[in-house]
């Protein structure tokens, strides 16, 4: 009797065990870094200013990625003029759950419709690999390709090399003001227009005093 119940009871343990996901037992977390680089150039005579950039993750048909014990830290990027700018996303989970993204995941940058922008529409694919020690996995690492966008889905391009980094390339397409079109204040004079008013009235005053001298000789 006393046997079946420490039975019963080592199973109903068991069975809490099971129901336990493994992080509330204490699964160490991990996270992986995949850096990636802004490159802020000028398609237009402007000078761009201070601009934040975003990234976020999609699934392969374009939605919003999202999953329930990984999460994805992707800090902003503040660019301020022409150059390149370095940032890092980082995917952060229990290993166990790492170890399922092995297919993949995508990112691309958030459009925000800033004026005068032209965001780099690329999409990159990083490939999460697990990494091995004997019969037991250790840790992941990744690999980073370009993708191509086909029949409504995004596909890694693996013929390619892969990269070490995703890249986006914005250009700033805003022209500076047209000085010529801007309006004439009360400091900028019409020099011609001077001119002619100042050749007029020497012609007044030339004929004025010829008037008068003719006037004098019909006197005498």
């Amino acid at each position: 009797m006393m046997k079946r119940r420490v039975f019963g009871m080592l199973l109903s343990l068991c069975l809490v065990l099971a129901l336990i996901p493994a992080a509330a037992l204490g699964e160490k977390k991990i996270s992986l870094t995949v850096p990636y680089t802004v490159n802020v150039v000028k398609g237009g005579s402007a000078e761009p200013g201070e601009t934040l950039f975003y990234l976020e993750m999609i699934k392969n048909n374009g939605e919003y990625w999202s999953h329930d014990s990984v999460t994805i830290d992707c800090p902003v990027v503040t660019t301020n003029g022409v150059g390149s700018y370095s940032g890092e996303a980082i995917i952060t989970g229990p290993l166990a759950e790492l170890t399922k993204l092995e297919k993949g995941v995508f990112f691309r940058q958030w459009n925000m419709g800033k004026d005068g922008w032209e965001y780099d529409p690329a999409v990159w694919y990083v490939e999460v690999i697990p990494t091995e020690s004997g019969d037991s996995v250790e840790g992941v690492t990744y690999a980073v390709y370009p993708t191509e966008y086909k029949n409504g889905v995004y596909s890694p391009l693996k013929n390619e090399t892969p990269r070490d980094k995703m890249t986006f390339t914005n250009t700033y397409t805003k022209a500076n003001a047209d000085v010529s079109s801007l309006p004439k204040t009360g400091d900028s004079s019409n020099l011609t227009g001077w001119l002619v008013l100042l050749a007029v009235s020497a012609a007044a005053v030339a004929g004025v005093f010829a008037y008068s001298r003719r006037r004098n000789s019909a006197r005498e």
